[in-house]
Parts: C-alpha cells; structure tokens; sequence
C-alpha cells in the first residue's frame, strides 16, 4: 500500500513537473519571439540629430542637426544650411515604421547577402548626447506586385531582420536632398502684379485686374498661357544649387522678375557670364540656383510675346513685315 502511494506521489510530481516544464518552454519561448517587434524604439521628439553614411553618397557622413528650433545639413565646404521640416519628419516617421515582420538570420555569414554589412546605409540617431539608434538599412524586396520589404540590421546585434516597407529612399540620400529646392513656393492666387525687367526696352509688366483677366498694358493676355505660368512659378523648383556667388560674375543683374500680391513682394534675379547663369530668389536666402540647368533661367523670364493671344501674335509679326 505504502509503495502504491508513493508511486502514485511521484507520478503526481513527476506530471506537475512536466506541464511547469511544458509551459515554461512555451510560454516562455512565445515571449522570446514577441518580445523584440521594433528594430528601434525611439522618442523621436527628442531626436536632436541624425548622422547618415549612406550608399549614394560613398558612406561618407551627412550630417542633419537641430539648431535651435531649425534643422540643417552640412552641404560641401562644410556649410550648414536649412532643412524644411517635413523632411526631418519624414525621417523621423521613418524609425516608428520599423516594425518587425520576421527574423531572417542569426549569422554574420549572411550580412553581406542582405547588404546590412559596410556596403549598407548606416543610420546613427542623436537625442542630445545620446546614441539612441544605429543601425543598418540593406536591400530590398518586393513581395507581390506592391509590397516592398528591406533587411535591416543593429549594429551591435547579429540578427538581420525582415521589415515592412522600402526604406532605403529615406536614409539613402545625399546632403543635397535635404535642402529647400524650391527657387519660389506661393499661392498664385494672391498674385496681383508680375513686373519683368530686361536689358534695352524689353521690359513689361503684367498686372491682373478684378475679373481675373490678365493685363500687359491695354493688351489683355492669353488667359490659359497665364495660368500655366503662374502655375509654374509658384512651385518653382530646383536640385542645382550653388553655395557661394562667384567673385568674377557681375554684380548687377541682368533680368529681374518682381512679384507682388496680397502677401508682399517677392523678386528673382538672374546674373550671366558667358553662357552661364545664376539665380537669385528672396524665397531662399541661404544659396543660388544653376540658371543654365533644368532650364531654370528660360522657364522663370518670359517675354511679352510669349503671353499674347494667338491673334495678337499675328498682328504684331504682321506689323514687322
């Protein structure tokens, strides 16, 4: 009887033994797998600075930081100047993306397959002193025919892993990227008066009248040819910048367009040298614009002809013969 109790005690035991043991290593390893579901974890309102050594750029640095209540970038010659912020928030919502779809490898072996290794984008983030993320975006997939997927490593972890979304773009960028491209940004609604400036007598002023009729003296304007031009200078943009104004380039410039309307004035200016031609915009004050690329000078400054009415164009080619 004694040893048919024991035996039954210790079966007891034995059981209670294996289900601890059967929920420990469940419940324990469905912890494991849980547990990491962000590749970072950042309060990114206190990220004060992001250090990026991205492919496009040879890994070398670009360097983004806050100054104040303004984030800039460091351009060549080691010139900061100003990023618009819905670039910084971009980056920014970038690092709350970062959600793990699945662990790929455990191996360093593998690093270089997926290019979280030295041939992969690096991403350090700042909140003051603090190194608070630094980790390595690497290839990318599509899964499907609209779903992106990239690899993504922390660099003091071997893991790789597998997150949603095509994230190198975001880190992946040269310096230049993040500078305000736009030579001229506003609504051209408030536009009230455009005066051109040109060399000899050239020069015209268009001015809109209270039907919305646009008006070069008495010779109202081509009404569709207007409002594709307006809608082109008010989001002007450009990536050919130029840091510094040349010292041999005349100081005067040649044409002028001054803009003004309901919120104010603004003027851009166009200096040329031989064939080449630098942009001036009161829209940006940091640097100029390459006025030969893109076509940027042509686009800007228009003649009076350009603005007239087919009819009004054959007259005045009449008038000449």
């Amino acid at each position: 009887m004694k040893s048919n109790k024991l035996i039954k005690n210790l079966s007891i035991t034995f059981g209670v033994l294996i289900l601890i043991f059967l929920i420990v290593e469940f419940a324990g390893g469905k912890k494991e797998r849980n547990f990491k579901s962000e590749v970072v974890q950042v309060d990114t309102a206190k990220v004060t600075e992001f250090l990026l050594y991205p492919e496009a750029n040879q890994h070398k640095e670009v360097k983004l930081f806050k100054d104040g209540n303004v984030w800039k970038v460091v351009v060549s010659g080691g010139k900061s100047v100003t990023v618009p912020y819905d670039k910084i928030k971009g980056l920014k919502q970038k690092l709350t993306e970062l959600k793990i779809e699945r662990l790929v490898s455990r191996s360093p072996k593998k690093w270089n397959k997926y290019k979280v290794d030295s041939t992969g984008t690096r991403v350090k983030v700042f909140a003051g002193s603090d190194l608070v993320a630094d980790f390595i975006v690497g290839k990318f997939n599509m899964q499907g025919r609209r779903n992106f997927v990239s690899y993504v490593r922390n660099t003091d972890e071997d893991n790789v892993y597998l997150v949603n979304g095509f994230i190198s773009p975001t880190f992946n960028r040269k310096a230049d990227s993040f500078r305000n491209n736009y030579v001229m940004k506003a609504d051209k609604n408030k536009w009230t008066e455009l005066e051109f400036t040109y060399p000899a007598d050239s020069s015209f002023t268009m001015t809109k009248d209270s039907t919305n009729n646009w008006f070069a003296g008495n010779t109202k304007l081509d009404s569709a040819t207007v409002a594709r031009y307006l809608s082109s200078v008010s989001r002007l943009y450009s990536s050919n910048f130029i840091d510094e104004f040349p010292s041999d380039f005349p100081k005067t410039p040649l044409m002028t367009l001054k803009i003004k309307g309901e919120n104010g004035t603004e003027e851009i200016k166009c200096y040329e040298k031989d064939g080449k031609a630098i942009i001036e915009s009161s829209y940006e004050k940091e640097f100029y614009f390459d006025g030969a690329k893109g076509k940027l000078k042509d686009r800007i400054f228009k003649g009076k002809n350009f603005f007239l009415k087919k009819e009004n164009k054959k007259k005045k080619k009449s008038k000449k013969k």
